[in-house]
Parts: structure tokens; sequence; C-alpha cells
């Protein structure tokens, strides 16, 4: 499967660009590997939530997908002590 669309909610733009460099470096590798593999990768879902959520070090990506239109939707990003809130 070819490199999935990326689509950015202006909540995760905001919460992104203020973390450090290294873990802006470390999600954004995380996340095309994610659009990359979007078919076959290990979604995790939340309970009680639709979306799904992804790992980088102490900080948590969560996002939605559309399989059948090659979509990623990044919701909201932050420390993980955080956004579970």
């Amino acid at each position: 499967m070819k490199q999935a669309t990326q689509v950015y909610s202006p909540a995760f733009d905001v919460a992104f660009f203020s973390l450090p460099q290294k873990i802006r470096t470390q999600i954004e590798a995380k996340i095309q590997e994610l659009g990359r593999l979007l078919d076959v990768y290990p979604h995790q879902r939340l309970r009680g939530r639709r979306e799904c959520r992804i790992r980088v070090a102490d900080y948590r990506v969560f996002y939605t997908f559309d399989l059948g239109r090659n979509i990623l939707y990044l919701h909201e990003v932050g420390n993980r002590r955080e956004v579970y809130r």
C-alpha cells in the first residue's frame, strides 16, 4: 500500500509544534511508518473512543483512519499524563 494521506487537526498542529525538536522528529518517523503500513499496522484502539493511539516515548498520538480512502487523521498529541484526561 502506498503512503497514506495525512490530515492534521488544528489542535494537533498547535500541540505538535510546541514539543521539543527531538520528540517531534521521533513522532514524525512513527507517523510515516504508520502511513506506509496503515492496512497491516497493529492499531490500538482507546476504550470508549473512536481513536487509536501510537506511543512515542512519553508521548501519545491519537488518530483515526479510513482504509478505503487511504487517509490518516491525526487528532491529538501530548504527554501521556495529560492526553488521557
